[in-house]
Parts: structure tokens; sequence; C-alpha cells
């Protein structure tokens, strides 16, 4: 499987080569739009995340996004489902054999976690996202959908202001946890922060994600127990990095 600019294939590793066939299946289908990711769930079943831009008078508009199932021995389609328009990222990831997809939204339509299986059942559900301070907002980065390692069962998106959705990617039930601050955690900001979360085995670590009294991330690298729900602090300082990665 191979993304390009413009256009999406699947190569035969053996032969090292395209399927001409299959490849006109796919310009067919999935040509006329950018694919930003895709999933082999199964053998047989392909998922695809695909977006179209719409240009209005004020420049370029929404993003009208699908969810495609691809038949990766025929290039053929076996469903398409159209998914909420957003101008933002659609975040995804393979999560206990689901694709799971998350859409951060926009003031008009609620950000939304979608979990869909190989045989085209989807789960949706809406969140509700922390609204900032303006003189907090720019200390925040977008809300994170993070993944564990190993079985990769674990699936949450961390909104910051104490805010956790945990997935379950077996039902697709999203549920909505606020985690307390530690009692520990500095009541003052990083000089320069974004919100950072990660899977550490079954544990969530996170930085400037418990807001302070004047709506500024507290500064500090905190462990967060998804079992309880119970965060500590592990290092009062805040890390330097503002990438996926960096903690």
């Amino acid at each position: 499987m191979a993304l390009g600019l413009g256009r999406f294939a699947i190569v035969d590793l053996d032969g090292m080569r395209v399927d001409e066939g299959i490849q006109a299946r796919l310009d067919a289908d999935v040509g006329h739009e950018a694919v930003v990711g895709a999933a082999w769930l199964t053998p047989g079943r392909l998922l695809v995340v695909a977006r179209r831009s719409f240009m209005t008078r004020a420049g370029e508009g929404p993003e009208a996004n699908r969810l495609v199932a691809i038949d990766p021995t025929t290039g053929a389609l076996a469903w398409s489902l159209q998914l909420p328009s957003t101008p933002s990222t659609v975040e995804f990831a393979t999560v206990g054999g689901r694709l799971v997809l998350f859409l951060p939204g926009t003031q008009d339509v609620p950000a939304t976690v979608i979990v869909a299986s190989p045989s085209g059942v989807l789960r949706s559900t809406r969140i509700t996202l922390p609204v900032l301070s303006m003189s907090a907002r720019n200390y925040n980065d977008a809300p994170w959908l993070v993944t564990g390692q190993g079985d990769g069962s674990q699936a949450y998106v961390v909104a910051g202001d104490g805010t956790v959705y945990s997935i379950d990617p077996a039902t697709g039930s999203v549920t909505r946890h606020v985690v307390a601050s530690p009692s520990r955690a500095p009541d003052t900001s990083p000089q320069r922060s974004v919100l950072l979360a990660e899977v550490l085995g079954h544990s969530l670590v996170v930085s400037s994600f418990f807001p302070r009294p004047d709506g500024y991330p507290r500064a500090g690298l905190y462990l967060i127990d998804p079992s309880t729900w119970r965060a500590r602090v592990i290092d009062l300082k805040t890390p330097g990095g503002s990438w996926r990665g960096s903690l």
C-alpha cells in the first residue's frame, strides 16, 4: 500500500509492481480525492479516509470526509460512508481490530469520535471539548487521539482542561473522565507549552493538561492511571518538546 500526492496505490511486494486493473478501479473510486490515511484491518478489507476540499468565494471551504472500504485483491469498492465535514485534520488509528477516527470539529460542528469495523458497522459519538479562555487559548494545542502499544486495545482523546475520553474499540463506547489535579501540582505555568499526551504501558503521560484558575495550564509532567483516573506528578518541570513522541 502506498500513499502519494494525488494517488493511492496497492503495490504487489513480490513483484514490486502495481496491478493496472486494480489501480484503475482505485482511481475511479478515490482518485479525485486526497487519501489522508488507510488501515488494513483484515486481509480482505482496507479502510481509507478520503477528503475533498470545496472552494468558496472567501477561499478554501470545509473538507468533505469519506470512509471507504476496499477489497485489496480486486480494488473493488465494498462500501462508502460520509463523515462529518471539518477543516481540521482527521486523526485516526487502528485499535483492537477497528479503525478509530477523531474529528476535532468546529464552532458549528461538534467534535466526533467514530469507531468503524471492517464490515462497515459504525459507532459515532459526539463529545464536548473544553472552551478555553481567550487569554489561555494560545497555550493549548488541539486535543489528541492517543493509543496504546502492544495489543493496541487502548485509545483516548486527551482534550485538556483535565478532561479525557476513553474509547472502547470492541463496543465503540466513549466515556468522559474529569481528572483532578494532584495536590503537588505547581501553581505556575510553563513559559511555552502545548498539550502533550502519550500512552506509557497502561497509563497516560500528559503535560499542559491541568488548568490553573486563570485558564493557563499548570507546569509539570503527570502520570494518569486509567483504572482509577487519578494523577500524580512525576516531574515539576514541563518537557521542552512540542511534538508527538516528545514526552
